[in-house]
């Protein structure tokens, strides 16, 4: 357990300064705003949720006990929306379509109702 709180710190860290990395280039090379940094990081951490995800499963590349580093740490903070994106397609391989759709919808416009809140407390303050 003390290992794998490390690992995820560890982890976390290098995500986060992946994720600042992504913004630089995107900036600065594509002279883009910083929301597309944001759309990068989100699709690029989907694509490598679900690889190594799968590689941890069935190759043998990755260890199961890589996952806390790779997958909460790196890509945790590089992105919530790997996981997110991950857990809507479990459910939806299980059959639960209504619960992924509700879970999208409830995600997405609490999400941007309560950003759209947060940003208001600040406004009136």
């Amino acid at each position: 357990m003390f290992w794998d709180i490390v690992f995820i710190g560890f982890g976390g860290s290098l995500g986060a300064l992946s994720r600042f990395g992504i913004s630089r280039i995107i900036e600065s090379t594509f002279g883009l705003s910083a929301s597309w940094s944001v759309v990068v990081a989100n699709l690029l951490g989907c694509f490598l949720f679900g690889l190594l995800f799968e590689l941890t499963l069935k190759s043998g590349i990755f260890n199961m006990d890589y996952r806390p580093f790779l997958l909460t740490g790196f890509l945790g903070s590089l992105t919530t929306f790997s996981t997110f994106t991950h857990n809507n397609l479990q459910m939806m391989k299980a059959g639960d379509w209504m619960l992924a759709g509700i879970n999208i919808v409830l995600q997405v416009f609490a999400g941007l109702l309560l950003v759209w809140a947060g940003s208001r407390v600040v406004e009136g303050a």
